[in-house]
């Protein structure tokens, strides 16, 4: 089984990927300063402006799902389903 970690985990849109993503059979890491509950197999509570705790979180991580500053990336990186593609296909 695949470990991913899904950064900012907490919000509607990666709430959803998490749940794809388990449903296909990935062991799903959700990272967030406030984790809530949904599908994820565990949650990590820690902030991205803090390089350890991401570094150590991210051992044996097979992927990653980083949708917490998409704006930077333009319309060629916008949307749910580019991320899902990108890391389950």
């Amino acid at each position: 089984m695949h470990s991913v970690p899904v950064m900012g985990s907490a919000s509607v849109i990666r709430q959803a990927i998490c749940h794809e993503l388990c449903t296909r059979g990935y062991h799903v890491h959700g990272f967030d300063i406030q984790p809530i509950g949904g599908s994820v197999s565990k949650l990590v509570k820690l902030s991205i402006t803090d390089p350890q705790p991401v570094c150590s979180a991210m051992e044996g991580m097979d992927g990653i799902v980083h949708r917490v500053f998409k704006d930077w990336l333009g319309p060629a990186a916008s949307g749910p389903l580019w991320t899902l593609l990108n890391i389950t296909e």
